[in-house]
């Protein structure tokens, strides 16, 4: 659009707001930036209605409108074609409902994940959800990006727990699918589809969700070993067992040094975290011990309380903090079969380019956090570019994806973000093209 006549709609668009709405008008900041692209115009929504007025009022001005959660992954996806209003939802941070006997909790989606956690806990329940920095991180904004962190054991992923959600539509129609709880339902879901849509097809308002009881009492095991294969088979022996397991990680030497977890020595970490009542807690130890000494660790050691909960924190807020975050940082998704096969290749195809890569990954789940940091501070563009087209090639021969979720200008451009889109796009675009004609949330950050 050109320049002035996108000026021009922006100042009529104010103008034709309703006062409510236009008492919630901020000025765009750092926060609101998408790849260094800054909105116009930034509203503070406080109800769905005023979600509905501004992007049926953005719909009749042809502006571009990105919602905003808590800005803790603006990065991940393109770079926006045009970006006019900025939506942000943190003051839609209310608890609708709770239901402590049901299980269930309705909250707006401005809600950080800490803040809802401190209501559960009041009940001593929480929902089984890690994410970076939970201090800023919404709901909304959590299932918008649609990964599922280390807590995915006791009751699967983040599309198993919501069981109803309101949405926002682009022409301002507010719809509701799903309720409280969980019911047996013919047909498909529709709040599964802005589950990872990363806000493009509708602006998730609030969200019905399964909580759970805490556990009673909890421990992890934190253990090192001096070679890869050694922790990865220790790794899948606890895998394989009924051990009672809250989180089961594997997070290589290059990663953990970057956490800097002054109590863990350095090698590759293998991390249970277990849970149960005192007598079955203490044989899941003993077993978890036993396995583990099959596969000649360097260190067991034993953590509780504040010091578990500030461990697992740091290796959910991995590469997303300012302490962590890395130059380059790709999403491997392959089958979880393949996992222990790939690791030593994408740290040799890293290390032969002189730099050494942080993983992760939870154990039987396909994925795995690849970071690289660029200690030079001397960027070697040709050289990044090379790191990403050889993971990438090594990942493709293992039937699986590799997503730019950070890194510099030049790799999204050149390289692109998303990997293996093309054999959905066409269903993406279909979805788009009917739930967005106009083009108005998000645009360019899928495709």
């Amino acid at each position: 659009m050109n320049q002035t006549i996108e000026q021009k709609n922006t100042e009529d668009f104010v103008k034709s707001l309703s006062q409510s709405l236009k008492d919630e008008l901020t000025s765009p900041s750092d926060y609101h930036s998408i790849d260094n692209v800054s909105p116009t115009v930034v509203l503070s929504p406080i109800s769905n209605e005023h979600i509905s007025e501004s992007l049926r009022k953005a719909s009749e001005y042809d502006l571009k409108v990105c919602p905003i959660g808590g800005a803790t992954r603006l990065a991940i996806g393109n770079k926006p074609t045009q970006y006019d209003v900025g939506l942000t939802l943190n003051k839609l941070d209310k608890v609708i409902d709770y239901k402590p006997s049901d299980l269930s909790i309705t909250v707006q989606a401005g809600i950080t994940l800490e803040q809802l956690q401190k209501q559960l806990q009041k009940n001593n329940q929480f929902l089984p959800v890690s994410a970076p920095l939970p201090q800023r991180s919404t709901i909304g904004g959590i299932l918008a990006i649609g990964t599922s962190g280390s807590l995915t054991w006791l009751n699967g992923t983040l599309r198993d727990l919501v069981t109803g959600m309101k949405t926002v539509h682009p022409d301002g129609v507010i719809s509701k699918s799903g309720g409280q709880v969980m019911k047996n339902v013919s047909g498909y879901e529709m709040s599964r589809l802005h589950i990872g849509g990363l806000g493009t097809i509708g602006v998730i308002s609030e969200v019905s969700l399964k909580v759970m009881p805490k556990p009673e009492n909890e421990v992890s095991v934190m253990t090192t070993f001096a070679s890869q294969a050694d922790a990865f088979n220790a790794s899948m022996s606890i895998f394989r067992s009924k051990i009672n397991k809250l989180c089961l990680s594997y997070i290589n030497p290059g990663a953990l040094h970057h956490l800097n977890i002054k109590s863990i020595k350095p090698g590759h970490l293998i991390a249970v975290r277990l849970f149960g009542k005192n007598l079955s807690l203490k044989r899941c130890i003993d077993e978890v011990d036993s396995l583990l000494k099959q596969h000649n660790p360097k260190t067991i050691s034993q953590i509780r309380g504040q010091e578990q909960g500030d461990v697992w924190r740091k290796i959910s807020d991995f590469g997303w903090n300012s302490d962590t975050r890395p130059y380059l940082s790709m999403r491997i998704s392959l089958p979880p079969n393949t996992v222990g096969d790939i690791l030593g290749s994408l740290e040799s195809t890293t290390i032969t380019k002189g730099l050494m890569p942080g993983l992760s990954t939870q154990i039987g789940h396909g994925t795995i956090l690849f970071h690289v940091y660029d200690v030079s501070k001397n960027t070697d563009q040709k050289k990044f570019e090379e790191i990403v087209s050889d993971v990438r090639r090594l990942v493709r021969q293992r039937r699986g994806t590799a997503v730019v979720e950070q890194g510099p200008e030049f790799i999204k451009e050149d390289l692109g973000v998303w990997d293996g889109f093309e054999q959905n796009e066409k269903i993406f675009k279909s979805l788009k093209s009917n739930y967005d004609p106009l083009n108005i949330l998000n645009p360019g950050r899928l495709f």
